[in-house]
């Protein structure tokens, strides 16, 4: 049975502020684990930072594609489609064997992050005005605007107790 979540109820509310910090997490969480990650690669430590820079790449490319092809193709298909290649690119880099990989599923990793400020933006905008729209935004955008202040408390917190994969 297919349930929906009222838009504008507490549940909607984190649903579109998940959506929203997904990539603001995911960049600042790996922080503390580069270390860890370069060495358990065998890879210099400047080669594992480009995991942060090649991210943004893929961020922005995947920014620029969903909003036009939500446009066209709806927004829960594409959403969708950037979420599973999120996780999808998320266990690669989990397994990843040697830092050119995890490189490679770092942009692609990006590529579907891109799906979750910008749909989630949309899909505000397309349920929502005037005030009603702006208390949900704002909302949304204090979970967007904490979340890459306590990732990499998280980061940390993860690797006080598992390895820099569980990151991922």
């Amino acid at each position: 049975m297919s349930r929906s979540i009222a838009p504008g109820s507490v549940a909607f509310v984190l649903l579109m502020a998940g959506l929203m910090t997904m990539s603001a997490m995911t960049i600042d969480i790996n922080l503390p684990a580069i270390p860890d990650t370069a060495a358990d690669l065998g890879a210099p430590g400047a080669l594992v930072q480009l995991t942060v820079p090649i991210f943004f790449i893929g961020f922005a490319v995947g920014q620029a594609v969903y909003g036009s092809t939500s446009d066209r193709f709806g927004r829960k298909p594409v959403m969708v489609a950037g979420i599973l290649l999120f996780i999808a690119s998320s266990l690669a880099c989990a397994v990843a064997t040697d830092a050119h990989v995890l490189l490679a599923m770092r942009l692609v990793q990006g590529l579907g992050a891109g799906a979750g400020p910008v749909l989630g933006r949309a899909i505000i905008r397309d349920l929502f005005q005037g005030p009603q729209m702006a208390r949900v935004m704002s909302f949304a955008m204090a979970a967007f605007i904490t979340a890459p202040i306590v990732a990499p408390s998280i980061g940390a917190v993860v690797l006080a107790f598992a390895s820099w994969r569980w990151i991922f």
